[in-house]
Formats: structure tokens, sequence, C-alpha cells
């Protein structure tokens, strides 16, 4: 059980003490979003191995919806492992799994006002779940505005990645550039360091789907 206690400590660089938790789910995290730039299905499997180890690690450092964010990663992560595995007739790429396609632009206004609505929705929940729920929380949540934002953004950034649209990279993109701050000032230093990579790697991933999108289209 020692993997899933933030206090079993693996090494400790520069007085900064890393947990068996902490860098098993930093590393699976950093391949699975590696293989998502390359367009691997295997990215799928390797992202659940994350999830479980996040899922965990946030519930200690009381990121609560960070912790129930997992959740739904865990679910939308089966869900696009099928859809990328088995896509619909006509959106086969060469390799007959799902082709990237791209939004429309009432899809985009729509995903834009979901965004900004349901986290201020979540964000009034989360900075009460304390009270509501003070069994399963007995501590107020850590940052709820924060914590509310990145929650929807990847959450929304995840849906519609499971379709394989080239915009889940630019909602990505700003859920990392907000997370690597706020998890280094929380103190968990090698989560802020892994979406420093997550957020150059966000880039990369806009970029090459964006190439591969313009030869479907050429």
């Amino acid at each position: 059980m020692f993997l899933f206690d933030i206090n079993e400590i693996l090494i400790t660089i520069l007085g900064y003490n890393i947990s068996y938790l902490e860098a098993v789910g930093t590393i699976f995290g950093f391949i699975c979003v590696y293989l998502v730039t390359k367009e691997k299905i295997s990215s799928w499997p390797i992202g659940i191995i994350n999830i479980i180890f996040f899922f965990i690690l946030f519930y200690q450092i009381r990121l609560y919806s960070d912790m129930l964010l997992q959740a739904i990663f865990f679910v939308l992560s089966i869900y696009g492992w099928y859809k990328w595995k088995k896509p619909e007739k006509g959106l086969e790429n060469k390799n007959n799994e799902l082709k990237i396609t791209t939004l429309s632009g009432f899809h985009r206004l729509l995903i834009g006002f979901i965004v900004a609505s349901a986290t201020f929705g979540l964000y009034l929940f989360m900075k009460e779940i304390h009270l509501i729920l003070p069994t399963l929380f007995p501590e107020p949540a850590a940052a709820p505005l924060r914590d509310a934002f990145t929650t929807v953004t990847s959450v929304t950034a995840q849906w519609i990645m499971c379709k394989k649209k080239l915009e889940s990279w630019m909602l990505w993109i700003a859920v990392d550039a907000v997370a690597f701050i706020y998890y280094f000032q929380t103190g968990v230093a090698l989560v802020g360091i892994e979406y420093i990579l997550f957020f150059c790697l966000a880039i990369y991933g806009l970029f090459k789907w964006l190439n591969e999108y313009k030869g479907y289209v050429s």
C-alpha cells in the first residue's frame, strides 16, 4: 500500500519529497499525453493508470474537484478508447481509426458558454462542499474557483478529445497554463513540472493534429 500514501517518499530532490504516489501518477500521465499527440490508442489504457493514482493523490491534498475529475476521466477514457478504435462510417483515417475533425462555429460558442456557466456553478458548490458533505470532505476545498475552472475545462477538453476534435488541444493549453502555476503554489512540485510539460505537449499536439487535419481537407 506504500504506493498509495503521499507520505511514503520515493526520493528527495532539492528538499522536495516525491512520493511513490506522485511519481507513478506523473510518469504515466506524461506518457499518456505524449501518446495522444501521436494519435496512439494505447494512450487510453496508459491514461487510466494515471487517473487512478491522481484520484488518490488529490484526495489526500484536498483538491476535491480534481479528485472528482479523475472519476469522470475514468469513464471518458473508456468511451474515448472505444470511439477511437471503432469510428463511425466515414470518419475513419488511413489506419481505420477515428480521424481528426473540427467543431462548427456554433459548437465553439456553445462550449465557451458551457465552460463559463458550469465553472461558476461548480465554484459555488465546491466552496461549500465541506458543509454539504462533511463526512466525505471534512476540510474546505483548497482553491474552489481554480479547481472549478480546471475541472470544467478539463472535462470539456477530454469529451471533445474522445471525438478527436482539434479544439480539444486549445482547451488543454488553457488548463495546463492555470494548473502548473497552482500546483507549484500548493507544494506539489512534481505535478507542477508535469503540467509545464503538458503545456508544451499540448502546443505540440495542436500543431501536429492541425497538420494531419489539413491533409484530410486539402
